[in-house]
C-alpha cells in the first residue's frame, strides 16, 4: 500500500498534534507499505504531487492534519494542499482522511464527486485538540486507529468499528485522568460525534 502522510506542525496547535500523531502511527509497517511522510515545511503540494508520481500516480492513503474549512485543506503555513478548486488532484486513487476542521462540509463530497479522491474521512465541524501533550495523545487515538484500519486493508465498516473501538478506550483513558475536565470529555466527544466517511454516505464519501 502507498501512504502519504501529510502534517503541518509550524503553530501551537498543530506542532501538539503531529507529536501525539507520531506516536500513535508509528507502529505503521514501513517494510509492507511505501509510506511518504512530509512534514513541517514539507507539508505542501508540491511535495504531495511529488509523492504520489514517485509511486507511479497510484496512492492508496493520503492522510492529512492541518488546518482547514469547508473548502479547502492547508499545510505548512496554512498553504493550501486540496481545495475545491483544485484542477488536478494528486489524491486521485486515493482514500483521503482529513484531521482538519470542517472539510466535510464541502472538500470532501467535491474530491469524491469529481473524481479527486476514492473516499473521503473527515469533519464535519471544528476539531478540538487536547490542551496538553498527555490529552492530545488520547484525542487522535481514534483517527490513527482509522489509518491503521486503511493500512491492513480493512474495508470502510472494518475501519469504522475499529475506529469506534479506538473511542472507546480512550473515552475510558480520558474518564480516569485527573487531567480531564467536563470540556475536555465534551470536545472529546463532538469529534467522533462529527467525523463522516462512507459509513455516513456512500454518495459523498465514496467507499473502499
Amino acid at each position: 500500500m502507498n501512504i502519504v502522510q501529510l502534517e503541518a506542525n509550524d503553530d501551537p496547535i498543530t506542532a501538539r498534534v503531529h507529536a501525539s500523531r507520531r506516536k500513535a502511527l508509528a507502529t505503521i509497517d514501513r517494510i509492507k507499505h511505501s509510506l511518504s511522510q512530509l512534514f513541517g515545511t514539507s507539508a505542501t503540494v508540491e511535495e504531495l504531487q511529488s509523492a504520489s508520481y514517485s509511486v507511479l500516480g497510484k496512492l492508496d492513503l493520503f492522510s492529512g492534519m492541518g488546518h482547514g474549512d469547508d473548502t479547502q485543506f492547508t499545510g505548512h503555513g496554512q498553504i493550501v494542499v486540496l481545495s475545491t478548486d483544485l484542477v488536478r488532484s494528486a489524491t486521485e486513487s486515493a482514500i483521503v482522511h482529513l484531521y482538519s476542521c470542517n472539510t466535510a462540509n464541502q472538500l470532501g463530497p467535491y474530491l469524491v464527486a469529481e473524481g479527486k479522491a476514492k473516499a473521503y474521512i473527515g469533519y464535519k465541524s471544528l476539531v478540538g485538540v487536547g490542551r496538553t501533550a498527555s490529552l492530545s495523545d488520547i484525542f487522535v487515538e481514534e483517527a490513527a486507529a482509522i489509518d491503521l484500519a486503511i493500512s491492513f486493508g480493512q474495508n470502510y465498516k472494518q475501519t469504522k468499528a475499529a475506529g469506534d473501538a479506538a473511542y472507546n478506550i480512550a473515552h475510558r483513558k480520558l474518564e480516569a485522568s485527573n487531567e480531564t475536565t467536563p470540556r475536555d470529555l465534551a470536545i472529546f466527544e463532538l469529534n467522533h460525534d462529527n467525523m463522516v466517511g462512507p459509513w455516513s454516505d456512500l454518495t459523498k464519501f465514496g467507499s473502499f
